[in-house]
C-alpha cells in the first residue's frame, strides 16, 4: 500500500506531477536553511575568544533561534494554508538571508540575539512551508523516496556549516557566505517552483481553530510525542552547542580540527534516521525505539561530559551518541501523523509536535550554558540525565501501534 499524503492542496488533493528540479530545489533550501543552525555551534569558541562574552551569554547565540517556534509551529502551518506554501518559503528565505547579513555587520551581542530571533523566525517559515511543496510535488510513488530525502536537511546543513566555518578567517564570512547562498536559493525557488496559491482570512476560521487546537491539547499523544522531541533536542543540542569548545579545551585540538570532528558527529546522526525507518517498517514500535533512543544518548551524554573519560574515548562516545540520537526526531516525525484525532487536525498535530521540537532547542543550551559556567564542564551531565528520563517517560506513556503506512 502506498502512504497517504499529510500535506494537502487548495482541492484536498496530491498534485500526482513530477518535477525533480523543484523537489530538489526545495530540499536544498531545507538544508540551506539548516546552515543557520549550525554556524553557531562552531562560532561560538570564536565569539569566545574574540569578545570574551561569557558562555551562559553565548548559549543565546543557539537558544533564540529557535525561540519563535516555541509559539509559532502551529500558527505557520495555519498561514501556510491560508496564504500558499511557496508564498511563505519565499518569505521565510528571504528574512533569513536578510537577517543573517545584518547580524555579520555587527559586535554588538544584543543587536546580534536580536538577529538571530528573526533569523529563526525565517527557518520557522521554511520548515513548515517545505513539506507542503514536497507533499504536491511528488508522485505517490515519489512521496517515501522525497520525504527521507527531506528528513536529512537539518543534519547536513549542520554538518556542511561546522565544517565550513573554521576554514574562513572569521565567524562574519559564514555568516555572509550563508545568506548569499540563501538569497541564491530564494531566486531558483521564485523561478522554478510551481505554487498553488492559498488566499484568505484567518480570522473567519478563528471559532474553528480555537476548538481545533483544543481538541489537539486534550489528546495525549501528539503533546506526549512534542515532550518526546523537547527532550531529544534538549539532550542533542546540549552536546553540540558546545562540543567544538568542550574538544578544544578537553583535547588541545585546535579550532579547525574541533570543527572537522563536529562536523563527522552530526553527519553520523543520518545512520539513525535511516535506521528508524528500517525499523518501523519492520513493525518495531515507535515508543520502544524512543524509550530505548532516550535512554542510550542519557547514558552516552552523560559518559561524554565526566571528567575521567579519556578522550579518545570521549570522542567515541560523541559518534554513538549522534548515532543513535538519530533515531528520535525520524521516528518522532513519522509517528506525528498517526497521533492526530483526526485526518483533518494532522497539520495542527504536527504543528504542536514542531513546538516541542523548538521548545528543547531553546532550553537545552541555555541549561548546559549555566552549568557549565557555574561548576564546570561536569555539571553538563545534569541537564542531560534530567532530559533523558523525560524522553523515557514520555515514550512510556505513548499508546498507539506502530503502522508501516501513513495515516
Amino acid at each position: 500500500m502506498k502512504a497517504k499524503a499529510i500535506f494537502q492542496d487548495a482541492e484536498n488533493k496530491t498534485l500526482d506531477q513530477s518535477n525533480y528540479l523543484a523537489i530538489t530545489l526545495v530540499i536544498f533550501a531545507g538544508i540551506i536553511s539548516a546552515l543557520h543552525v549550525g554556524k553557531a555551534s562552531i562560532a561560538i569558541p570564536q565569539m569566545h575568544e574574540q569578545y570574551h562574552w561569557s558562555l551562559s551569554a553565548l548559549s543565546w547565540v543557539m537558544s533564540v533561534f529557535p525561540f519563535i517556534g516555541v509559539i509559532g509551529g502551529m500558527l505557520a502551518g495555519i498561514l501556510v494554508k491560508q496564504w500558499g506554501d511557496k508564498r511563505l518559503l519565499c518569505i521565510g528565505l528571504a528574512v533569513l538571508a536578510g537577517a543573517s547579513f545584518f547580524g555579520a555587520m555587527t559586535t554588538n551581542f544584543a543587536f546580534l540575539i536580536a538577529t538571530r530571533v528573526i533569523e529563526g523566525l525565517g527557518f520557522l517559515l521554511i520548515v513548515v512551508s517545505a513539506p507542503s511543496i514536497l507533499n504536491r510535488l511528488a508522485t505517490p510513488l515519489q512521496y517515501n523516496i522525497v520525504f527521507g530525502f527531506w528528513s536529512m536537511f537539518m543534519g547536513i546543513g549542520i554538518a556542511i556549516s561546522i565544517f565550513l566555518g573554521p576554514l574562513l578567517n572569521n565567524w562574519q564570512s559564514l555568516w555572509l557566505i550563508n545568506a548569499g547562498l540563501t538569497f541564491l536559493i530564494l531566486l531558483f525557488i521564485v523561478l522554478k517552483v510551481p505554487r498553488i496559491e492559498k488566499t484568505g482570512s484567518i480570522s473567519p476560521q478563528s471559532v474553528h481553530i480555537k476548538n481545533d487546537v483544543l481538541r489537539i491539547l486534550r489528546t495525549r499523544n501528539p503533546s506526549l510525542l512534542g515532550i518526546a522531541f523537547a527532550a531529544y533536542n534538549i539532550q542533542f543540542f546540549s552536546v553540540l552547542t558546545f562540543l567544538p569548545l568542550f574538544l578544544v579545551k578537553r583535547t588541545g585540538m585546535s579550532v579547525a580540527q574541533a570543527g572537522f570532528v563536529c562536523g563527522a558527529v552530526v553527519i553520523s546522526n543520518i545512520t539513525g534516521n535511516l535506521a528508524s525507518s528500517f525499523l518501523l517498517n519492520s513493525g518495531v514500535k515507535a515508543k520502544t525505539i524512543i524509550i530505548f533512543a532516550s535512554a542510550a544518548i542519557g547514558i552516552l551524554g552523560v559518559g561524554i561530559f565526566l571528567p575521567f573519560t579519556p578522550e579518545i574515548l570521549a570522542i567515541t562516545l560523541c559518534f554513538l551518541f549522534s548515532m543513535v540520537s538519530g533515531l528520535i526526531p525520524a521516528t518522532i516525525v513519522s509517528s506525528a501523523p498517526r497521533s492526530s484525532p483526526d485526518t483533518s487536525l494532522v497539520s495542527l498535530c504536527i504543528g504542536l509536535v514542531m513546538q516541542g521540537n523548538y521548545l528543547g532547542q531553546v532550553i537545552g543550551p541555555l541549561a548546559i550554558g549555566l552549568a557549565i559556567s557555574f561548576a564546570g564542564w561536569t555539571a553538563a551531565v545534569i541537564p542531560v540525565a534530567i532530559a533523558a528520563l523525560i524522553g523515557v517517560l514520555a515514550g512510556v506513556l505513548l499508546n498507539f501501534e506502530n503502522k508501516k503506512i501513513g495515516i
